[in-house]
């Protein structure tokens, strides 16, 4: 994912990272912006794939 706003992307393992924002206005939260929001939700429930959110064990 590129956008000018992230700040750093950490790998915390296998297919699994954190990216940092950087946002100091409410017009920093722009269209491009939301959308790379909405795409990392959509392959973090797995949707790229046909799949569904991987199960999470009960606290």
């Amino acid at each position: 994912m590129a956008h000018p706003r992230i700040e750093r992307v950490e790998c915390l393992g296998p297919r699994c990272y954190v990216h940092y924002f950087k946002l100091e206005q409410s017009s920093d939260l722009d269209s491009a912006l939301i959308r790379c929001f909405r795409k990392a939700y959509a392959v973090g429930r797995r949707e790229h794939v046909g799949g569904s959110e991987p199960d999470r064990p009960q606290a």
